[in-house]
């Protein structure tokens, strides 16, 4: 679906485009361990919204019993590129089957994937990428639920 929100009534005396673009939809993704060009891990298939320049993006990725590459995790083929900015904000959530505390997903500028990040246990932590370590083999038929929202170009 998709359209503008309040586009009907009259505009007399407004300059320029004053609705606000709605779209939302689904779309599959791919997750990969070693960077956006890495090795797939399975499909990210979601859902999205998209208000103005805001997409909000909703998906799951199913386990492998054994996982595929190394290096970071990037799940790409995201339905719109990012802006410029780094405008980002994501949560990556699982079970006991993820040996980490808090991961977070960041886009960066004028790109159509994320990358994901382990989040410092203190304030003066480190962050650090979240690579194939974390992730624990013999978890098949589980999944990893991937909320954020991002400014898109």
């Amino acid at each position: 679906m998709s359209g503008y929100i309040n586009g009907a009534g009259s505009r007399s005396g407004v300059v320029g485009q004053t609705e606000i673009i709605y779209e939302e939809g689904t779309f599959t993704g791919d997750a990969k361990f070693g960077g956006s060009s890495g090795t797939s891990n399975g499909t990210a298939t979601g859902y999205y919204r998209k208000i103005g320049d805001l997409c909000w993006l909703r998906c799951v990725v199913p386990l492998a019993s054994t996982k595929a590459g190394s290096g970071s995790l990037f799940i790409t083929g995201l339905p719109f590129t990012s802006t410029s900015t780094t405008d980002c904000a994501g949560i990556f959530s699982t079970a006991d089957y993820c040996d980490a505390n808090r991961v977070d997903a960041v886009i960066p500028p004028n790109q159509a994937y994320a990358q994901f990040y382990i989040m410092p246990g203190s304030t003066g932590g480190t962050l650090s990428a979240f690579g194939d370590g974390p992730y624990q083999n013999g978890v098949s038929g589980k999944t990893a639920g991937i909320t954020f929202v991002y400014k898109t170009a």
